[in-house]
């Protein structure tokens, strides 16, 4: 039969895909004119294009990696002392920066985007590549990283991809589900992005709907540091309800700051306007027990019992949530035949692999 527009789109781009859902929030990422047309900073994002120099200064302008590798290295390692300079090259201060500290799971889940400094330091989700003794460093340059960005008015992928999951988790889910999802090339995307899929297409990710493909040795994108067993980690901890309860993790944080500010703001006002005191305090009880009982709502409706282990527990809040029964993860299955090649060349590459494998079981796949 002929396709309708509702399938629309069938094949498209991480990117769009994207900015498709960026478009329907109601808080943007990328600014738009009066009339909603996208200005020059999203079409220069989706276009990956190097000439961010020729954009307007208003527009912001993106941290690709050919800028990260000529100027923003430059302004970041002046951030070290001289005797450390040379212990850290730009190709591994990218890897660990996009795949670990901003781009890995648990980073997406963080309120800011990125581990924070004792997280990276005792990070042991993945296997990764700077021996601990380093990351110290590593992560001075990626504070230096964080302020060139700021000084020059520019963002990286990975902001635009945790601003859309943030604003996904308060504005909730598209009225045009995704029920079937195919991802090739997968080995050029980090954690976070494939982390925003499950939020994406819950109908395809409950499903069954979701497949993976890709070869670990073609990567051609800077700074993705690519594992297949973290992809079935990742799904490990969705269908164990992990992320529902970091979601949730995030909201009570969210939502424990603005009754700070609320109650500065109140305290602030009773000293002004001392007459006032009884009934300002009553207001501000008031507006607590409303935000409490609004958040204990929100819980509920995420399937998370949280909050109510808190009251009883105070410990118990950062846990996660239980689990009645665990679902199957999907299983990876490895592609041995290769019909571009001669079968005596596969076979020697099999072999070399195999001694590399058993050498280096946390550094292959």
């Amino acid at each position: 039969p002929p396709l309708s527009e509702a399938s629309y789109p069938l094949f498209t781009t991480y990117r769009r895909l994207l900015i498709m859902v960026e478009s329907e929030l109601q808080k943007k990422f990328f600014p738009r004119s009066a009339d909603g047309l996208p200005g020059l900073g999203l079409l220069h994002y989706l276009s990956e294009s190097d000439a961010g120099g020729a954009l307007p200064q208003r527009e912001p302008r993106e941290v690709l990696p050919s800028v990260f590798f000529t100027v923003a290295w430059k302004k970041m390692v002046e951030e070290l002392p001289v005797a450390l300079r040379g212990q850290y090259s730009a190709e591994q201060a990218l890897i660990e920066i996009m795949s670990y500290i901003k781009g890995s799971y648990r980073a997406l889940m963080s309120p800011d985007g990125h581990l924070t400094e004792a997280e990276y330091l005792h990070f042991q989700g993945q296997k990764l590549g700077l021996p601990p003794e380093h990351r110290q460093g590593m992560y001075r340059l990626f504070r230096a990283y964080e302020r060139f960005k700021k000084v020059q008015g520019m963002y990286d992928h990975l902001d635009v991809v945790h601003h859309v999951y943030c604003q996904w988790l308060v504005e909730g889910h598209t009225e045009r589900p995704i029920h079937l999802l195919y991802i090739d090339e997968v080995q050029d995307l980090t954690q976070a992005e494939l982390a925003l899929f499950f939020r994406l297409t819950p109908w395809a990710f409950l499903r069954k709907g979701m497949f993976f493909c890709g070869d670990v040795s073609q990567t051609v994108t800077h700074g993705v540091d690519f594992r297949f067993q973290d992809v079935s980690s990742m799904f490990m901890h969705e269908l164990n309800g992990w992320s529902d309860w970091k979601a949730a993790q995030v909201q009570r944080r969210q939502r424990a700051q603005e009754d700070r500010s609320e109650l500065e703001a109140a305290e602030q006002r009773r000293r002004d306007l001392t007459e006032m005191t009884d009934r300002m305090a009553s207001n501000t009880r008031k507006c607590n027990y409303k935000r409490r009982d609004r958040f204990r709502q929100a819980m509920l409706q995420q399937g998370t019992a949280t909050e109510a282990r808190a009251e009883t527990d105070p410990a118990a809040a950062d846990l996660p949530p239980p689990v009645d029964t665990p679902r199957e993860v999907p299983r990876v299955s490895y592609l041995t035949h290769n019909f571009r090649c001669l079968r005596g060349v596969l076979q020697l590459g099999n072999s070399i692999q195999d001694l590399m494998d058993h050498a280096f079981p946390c550094l292959t796949e």
